[in-house]
């Protein structure tokens, strides 16, 4: 775990936040259609996890092809700038963005490889008033261990924005602490840029 999610959640609960923090599917949701969108995301990427014909590189190969086919990174790691997105260079981004999608799949993958056979079920919804979408709630239980309450806000475009583990919403968990490392080197993006690089070296 790095140190920009190590306050926020256990791997389990963070590896089950990232299979749905990064699928924007194309049908509207909500209500039980949005229970019933994330209950399938997360079933198939436990069909993956779960399966003991697969050998650990090919259950590698088919995470990172779920996750290229349908993560939004440049949404995301653009959110995880904060305040430093405005202004900020077309190379600081160009250099930023693929790192952070290294990342990000990279901790994914790492996190998810030791989870054995985890359960996960939805306990209820609630839609969000102004048509701001649903918030899904769910239990997370790892082998052996203690369930855990997960939240997903789910948007009416039916993308899942952000996940609340232990009371801490995940994005902006992760923009505070990208946004950490920019205030601490005078604004530069491409510290952050480096920082990720030294942690995807070590994935």
């Amino acid at each position: 775990m790095t140190e920009f999610v190590r306050r926020a959640a256990r791997p389990l609960a963070l590896g089950l936040a990232l299979i749905l923090l990064v699928f924007a599917p194309p049908l509207a949701q909500a209500g039980k259609a949005a229970q019933a969108y994330v209950q399938k995301l997360a079933d198939d990427a436990m069909g993956i996890i779960n399966n003991a014909a697969l050998s650990k590189e090919e259950k590698k190969a088919q995470l990172t092809t779920l996750l290229d086919a349908n993560i939004d990174v440049k949404t995301i790691a653009l959110f995880t700038l904060g305040q430093y997105r405005k202004g900020a260079s077309d190379a600081d981004l160009d250099a930023y963005i693929p790192v952070f999608h290294d990342y990000l799949i990279g901790f994914y993958i790492k996190n998810l490889s030791g989870l054995g056979q985890a359960s996960f079920r939805i306990t209820g919804s609630t839609d969000l008033a102004g048509n701001k979408g649903t918030v899904v709630k769910s239990l997370a239980t790892g082998d052996g261990g203690e369930p855990m309450e997960i939240n997903w806000r789910v948007l009416n475009d039916a993308s899942v924005q952000d996940v609340q583990i232990a009371g801490a919403w995940m994005a902006l968990a992760l923009r505070e602490q990208m946004v950490t490392v920019i205030d601490a080197n005078q604004g530069r993006i491409s510290a952050a840029t480096a920082k990720l690089k030294e942690i995807v070296a070590g994935l």
